[in-house]
């Protein structure tokens, strides 16, 4: 065994870009191509994290582009884009390609970088889109778009040929529309997402609305939405229901802002379907993943939108047991967004401002997923605390160890169960599937736990 860079991966330590690329080897099998880590740096000062190659023939480590990533302020403070692979061109190890997702400052594209004899890497030319190869003038490439299923194109000069549609069964299938939708928040930042109609969409009718949140690139094509975990778009809409794909943006993450961000982007998207006419105020769901468990957290307990219901599947929600058990590895994310360590008088803060602390607001049926046993703990306390306050909630464990989930059924379990969760509560609709009868028998609880608990309330607030 041989130690390449005696550095963690950026991603362990709590740089995003990057995180989900893998190593890979030279034609030769004298060089190491890894996506994030850290290598000395001459001057001495505080390393970044890089795209680095491993020389093993030399037995050097050089840094190809530097990486973005959580800083004081956010993410990308510099030059705000994702790495989402890295590979040699050809297998050369002096020949390294750079692919990158779009980001709110730049679009998607690659970067190919080339080895000076001085051991530097410097950039020999850069694409906007996905990856593209060819020669001789014929230019390869994949074209996709929000409403638009991907094709492989080639193209040369002015001519193109279509060489592979990889989803020809979807000509036969009436998926609905897709737009790119913008709106507005109470301070003027401006938001994008892809609005997803039913195919039986009408002008002047009001539809349930289900906010399907963390990402949105207006150049893919993503039928669910943006990740494959929880994420339902076209089956949403297939029942029909319209669905608000939203970014992310520019609030920043790991500081006091981020929470009330997020909020103000999802309460100003819903706002402004509502009078526009095309959303029932009464119907409107909300979906977080990942990190962005937290801001549906945080909107359920501070926001003045009143979701019907909503869900979260295997994320951070910034509370005390989350804390403790990452404390190796994200207690300062955790400090800088709560404001401070919840300890001594820090402690006041997080019983103000930490969702589970505030479980008392949430007036919406929550569904909890975690995904495998090992980590179904850290979605623990927000169920726990519901039930203890008698508050309808329900626990789903999917059977697996993936955060994006690939695999074909558990994917089904993750979307169909979203699917199955927001129209039992949106829509009254409960499917005929027998083996679906005790997850219904359950909910109707949960549905009779609704009433009477919106009995003691009063009415529902109105959306502002």
């Amino acid at each position: 065994m041989q130690i390449l860079t005696e550095a963690p991966e950026s991603y362990r330590a709590g740089w995003w870009s990057g995180g989900l690329a893998s190593p890979s080897w030279s034609a030769d099998g004298q060089a190491i191509l890894l996506p994030g880590t850290f290598i000395a740096r001459k001057d001495q000062l505080p390393s970044r994290p890089c795209v680095v190659v491993v020389d093993l023939e030399s037995n050097t480590r050089s840094c190809v582009e530097m990486l973005t990533g959580p800083t004081g302020t956010g993410i990308g403070e510099e030059d705000d884009h994702f790495v989402k692979d890295v590979r040699f061109i050809a297998g050369d190890k002096h020949r390294v390609m750079v692919d990158f997702s779009s980001s709110s400052k730049h679009p998607a594209g690659s970067t190919e970088y080339r080895n000076s004899s001085d051991g530097t890497w410097y950039v020999v030319g850069q694409t906007e889109g996905n990856s593209q190869a060819g020669r001789n003038g014929l230019e390869i490439r994949i074209e996709e778009a929000l409403d638009q299923p991907p094709l492989l194109i080639a193209r040369r000069k002015q001519v193109s040929r279509i060489i592979w549609d990889p989803n020809p069964q979807l000509k036969n299938i009436e998926l609905g529309q897709a737009d790119l939708y913008r709106w507005k928040d109470n301070e003027g930042r401006v938001w994008k997402g892809g609005l997803y109609k039913p195919s039986s969409y009408r002008a002047g009718r009001r539809y349930p609305l289900v906010i399907q949140t963390h990402g949105f690139i207006e150049s893919y094509f993503a039928p669910s939405g943006f990740y494959s975990t929880s994420n339902a778009a076209r089956e949403l809409t297939a029942a029909g229901m319209l669905v608000l794909q939203v970014e992310d943006g520019d609030c920043s993450v790991g500081n006091s802002h981020e929470g009330p961000c997020a909020v103000s982007r999802y309460q100003s998207a819903a706002n402004q379907l509502i009078s526009e006419g095309l959303v029932d105020p009464e119907r409107i769901g909300i979906t977080g993943f990942s990190r962005t468990c937290f801001y549906v957290m945080e909107t359920l307990t501070t926001g003045s939108l009143h979701p019907r219901a909503a869900s979260v599947t295997d994320g951070p929600m910034e509370d005390y047991w989350q804390f403790i058990s990452y404390v190796d590895l994200f207690p300062s994310l955790f400090n800088s967004t709560i404001g401070a360590p919840p300890f001594g008088a820090g402690l006041q803060q997080w019983l103000k401002r930490s969702p589970t602390f505030n479980l008392d607001k949430v007036t919406a049926p929550l569904l909890v997923v975690g995904e495998g046993i090992p980590r179904f703990l850290l979605m623990w306390p927000p169920y726990a605390g519901l039930r203890y306050l008698q508050k309808p909630v329900d626990f789903i464990i999917l059977n697996t160890h993936e955060h994006v989930v690939t695999n074909p059924a558990v994917r089904v379990a993750s979307q169909g169960g979203s699917v199955d969760w927001f129209r039992f509560w949106l829509q009254d609709y409960e499917d005929p599937d027998p083996a679906k009868v005790e997850q219904y028998e359950r909910w109707r609880e949960l549905r009779r736990l609704q009433q009477k608990n919106e009995q003691n309330l009063g009415p529902r607030p109105s959306p502002n």
